[in-house]
C-alpha cells in the first residue's frame, strides 16, 4: 500500500473567500454533441448518432484520432441517453443533438483498454497576441477571439479544454501590453492572470511570416514552469486549431487514466481543524481524475486520514496534484505536500 503525507495549512474560511485556490473544473458537455442532419428520418438518425458519439470520444479519450475507441461506435444506439433536433444557428439547417451515458461510455472505453480523460480538467486563462498585416494587431478578449480567432474557441470546445479569456480592462492593460507579450515578456501576464484563478496560463503569439502564419505557444503553470511549441501553416485558422490540438494532446497524455486494477493509496492530511477544512479536503481529493473512491479512515484533531482507490499509475496522481493550485510540494518533506492558501 502506498503512503503519502500531505501537510495542510488553512486560514479561516472567510479569508479564503477571495483567494480560494483553483482546482480542476468540471467540464460540462463532454458527453453531448450536435451534428448536422438533412432530416429527422431513421435512415439519417443512426449515422448521425455515430458521428455524435465520435465527437464525444475525441473529448473523453483526449485522442485526436480515437483509434481503438472507434470500436464503441457500433453501440451508439445503446449508449445514447436522449436526443433531439434543433435549428442551425443560421436558421437554415437542421441538427441532431445527442446526450450519451457517461458511465456507460467510460465503461465501454475501459473494456477496450482505452485511456479516459475525466470530466475534471485543469482550467486555462488564454492570452492571444495577434499580429496581422498593417495596424490590426493586439491582445484578444472573448469578443476578439469570437471575431478574429473563432477556430481557437471551436477547437478548444471540440477537445474539451476549459478556457477563460481576459477582460482586458483598464487594470489589466496597465500590467500587460501587446509589445511585451509579443517579445516574450510574460511577467505582467502572470500578475493579470491571478484574477481568473486558473490552473494554467496559455499564451499564443500569432502572426504572418513569409506568406503564411506562425503560432508560437507557451504554457505556464503556477510554479513558473513552462513549455513551448511552434506551428507554421498556411492560414490563421489552421495555426490556431493546430496549436490547441497540440495542447490537448499534451494534457491528455499527462492526465488520461489507463484502465487497470485500482491501487490503494493512504493520504494523511494535516491541519484539518474544522468541518469546513474536512469538507474541502475530501471534496478536492474526490475530484481528482485518477481517484475512483476516497473513504475517511480516521479523523482526529488536526489530521484526516483517507484511503483512496486510484486507477492507473500512482505517478499520475502525483502529477495531477502538483499541476493544480491546491497543493504544492513540501519544502521540509520531499514526499509531502502543502495546501496552498
Amino acid at each position: 500500500m502506498k503512503f503519502m503525507r500531505l501537510s495542510a495549512c488553512f486560514t479561516a474560511l472567510a479569508l479564503l473567500a477571495t483567494t480560494l485556490p483553483a482546482a480542476a473544473v468540471p467540464m460540462r458537455g463532454l458527453y453531448e454533441a450536435s451534428v448536422a442532419v438533412p432530416d429527422q428520418s431513421p435512415a439519417h438518425r443512426e449515422p448521425a448518432l455515430r458521428r455524435a458519439l465520435e465527437s464525444v470520444l475525441v473529448r473523453v479519450t483526449g485522442q485526436r484520432h480515437p483509434g481503438a475507441a472507434m470500436g464503441v461506435l457500433d453501440r451508439a444506439n445503446v449508449l445514447v441517453q436522449g436526443y433531439g433536433y434543433e435549428k442551425d444557428p443560421d436558421g437554415k439547417g437542421l441538427r441532431l443533438r445527442a446526450q450519451f451515458d457517461p458511465r456507460a461510455v467510460d465503461a465501454a472505453l475501459r473494456a477496450l483498454g482505452v485511456p479516459v480523460w475525466g470530466v475534471n480538467r485543469l482550467s486555462h486563462v488564454v492570452w492571444i497576441a495577434l499580429r496581422d498585416d498593417g495596424p490590426a494587431r493586439g491582445l484578444l478578449d472573448a469578443a476578439g477571439v469570437a471575431a478574429r480567432a473563432s477556430a481557437l474557441a471551436a477547437t478548444a470546445e471540440a477537445r474539451g479544454l476549459p478556457f477563460t479569456y481576459p477582460q482586458l480592462d483598464a487594470a489589466e492593460r496597465k500590467l500587460v501590453s501587446f509589445n511585451d507579450v509579443w517579445a516574450g515578456n510574460f511577467a505582467g501576464l502572470q500578475g493579470a492572470s491571478r484574477t481568473y484563478n486558473a490552473n494554467l496560463m496559455l499564451v499564443g503569439r500569432i502572426g504572418r511570416e513569409g506568406g503564411g502564419w506562425v503560432g508560437r505557444w507557451t504554457l505556464l503553470n503556477n510554479a513558473g514552469a513552462s513549455e513551448d511549441w511552434s506551428i507554421a501553416l498556411g492560414t490563421l485558422d489552421e495555426v490556431l486549431a493546430a496549436g490547441i490540438h497540440e495542447l490537448a494532446d499534451r494534457q491528455a497524455q499527462r492526465f488520461a487514466t489507463q484502465a487497470g486494477a485500482a491501487r490503494e493509496v493512504r493520504l494523511l492530511v494535516a491541519g484539518v481543524d474544522s468541518l469546513d477544512d474536512y469538507g474541502r479536503v475530501l471534496n478536492y481529493v474526490r475530484g481528482l481524475n485518477p481517484v475512483r473512491s476516497a473513504q475517511v479512515e480516521s479523523a482526529r484533531a488536526g489530521e484526516l486520514a483517507l484511503r483512496l482507490q486510484v486507477e492507473g499509475d500512482t505517478d499520475l496522481l502525483y502529477r495531477v496534484i502538483v499541476s493544480g493550485r491546491t497543493l504544492r510540494r513540501s519544502e521540509s518533506d520531499p514526499n509531502g505536500y502543502v495546501l496552498v492558501r
